[in-house]
């Protein structure tokens, strides 16, 4: 059978192979940081590191639907399930998003520690903007999100969310 749009086998196996190491290093790797941060002393930021490092678990995790459609000549793969693509799309962009979030909340103790260094930090107030943001995400998207958007595409590899995807 013909390849789908936007296949290069060699270039997929590239990427496909780089998404591999990715999850062959970034579970491990991150799983190392986890007990090292956990190990020492408890403070705030050692806290906000093990979240982080827990996402980027879950993150390199979530690569490995994509290296699979790259190997297997971009075809869906794992993706030809409609839950598998739903769940996927949206655990990819809450990762996205709560990686980022993070960061700029380390980001901004760090600088409160800077620019205040004998005021107390109100580290209950960042973690429940992160729980909020979290619930705020899970809402949109409970409310947004409908089976009918979810499609693979091979170009990507992967599936998106759109209501055109019909």
């Amino acid at each position: 059978s013909p390849l789908p749009i936007g296949s290069a086998p060699l270039w997929d196996g590239l990427i496909g192979s780089l998404l591999l190491c990715c999850f062959l290093v970034g579970v491990p790797g991150n799983a190392l940081a986890i007990r090292f941060f956990v190990k020492r002393k408890r403070d705030f930021a050692n806290t906000l590191y093990v979240i982080i490092c827990v996402v980027d678990i879950f993150t390199s995790v979530s690569h490995l639907p994509i290296a699979v459609s790259l190997f297997i000549g971009r075809r869906p793969g794992l993706f030809s399930s409609l839950t598998v693509c739903a769940g996927w799309t949206l655990l990819f962009r809450f990762l996205q998003k709560v990686s980022i979030f993070l960061v700029m909340l380390m980001s901004v103790y760090r600088t409160s520690l800077i620019v205040y260094p004998f005021r107390k930090v109100h580290e209950k107030s960042i973690l429940v903007s992160l729980g909020v943001f979290i619930a705020v995400l899970i809402g949109v998207d409970a409310t947004m999100a409908s089976p009918s958007h979810f499609k693979y595409l091979s170009v990507g590899p992967f599936c998106v969310d759109s209501p055109l995807a019909n």
